[in-house]
């Protein structure tokens, strides 16, 4: 049974995790700060746990030759995750003016949820996930259907072109993109998060280091 000792816990632990996340500057991939561009923050670091940045790299190693990560989140202290939420909430809403409120939260609980006791290392609370995507050899982000934090819709789950009948040439495309994205990221020990092509996590048994 949950109780206060948890929740006591996992807040604390946002204060422990900081003595052990890296700045993912200076091993070169290209970031570009998702909260910084909404202007949510002015440190444009992008921060996670030691060990995914090692995955990370190990991930790049398995892209075919000169493709590169562009990396866009990381580590999310409670202020940023507070305005991701109210971000995902707002887009949810303008998308389905016709579902109702169950179904509004239900779907902003999958993609962004407004809670501030998040059990799992493996997560952007505690430098645990990381928000991508991949550029080509030329430097052009490969085409994955919609864009990183797409919202509004099902094309968003990282499956969604795999279980689609009667693809267009595109969404053929952005299905091959997309399995070069699952090999890397498989490679680097990553664990996918299905609701969103572009969320990975680090792989629970190694998420504590």
């Amino acid at each position: 049974m949950w109780t206060e000792a948890d929740d006591r816990y996992w807040i604390e632990a946002e204060t422990r995790v900081l003595e052990s996340l890296v700045d993912l500057s200076g091993r070169g991939f290209v970031l570009d700060s998702w909260p910084l561009r909404r202007g949510w923050t002015d440190d444009p670091r992008i921060r996670v746990r030691a060990a995914l940045a090692e995955g990370l790299e190990r991930a790049r190693e398995a892209l075919p030759a000169g493709f590169n990560f562009r990396v866009v989140d990381g580590w999310r202290p409670w202020s940023i995750q507070e305005k991701a939420a109210e971000d995902a909430l707002q887009q949810i809403r303008k998308a389905h003016p016709d579902w109702t409120e169950e179904q509004i939260q239900q779907r902003r609980r999958e993609l962004a949820p407004l809670s501030r006791i998040v059990p799992g290392f493996d997560s952007h609370r505690y430098g645990g996930a990381v928000d991508l995507g991949v550029l080509d050899a030329q430097g052009q982000q490969l085409d994955m259907g919609v864009s990183i934090d797409h919202f509004t819709g099902p094309e968003c789950a990282l499956l969604w072109f795999e279980l689609k009948a009667d693809l267009t040439e595109a969404e053929r495309a952005a299905r091959e993109n997309r399995r070069i994205l699952i090999r890397a990221m498989g490679a680097g020990g990553f664990q996918p998060y299905l609701q969103e092509w572009w969320h990975w996590s680090m792989r629970k048994d190694v998420a504590r280091t």
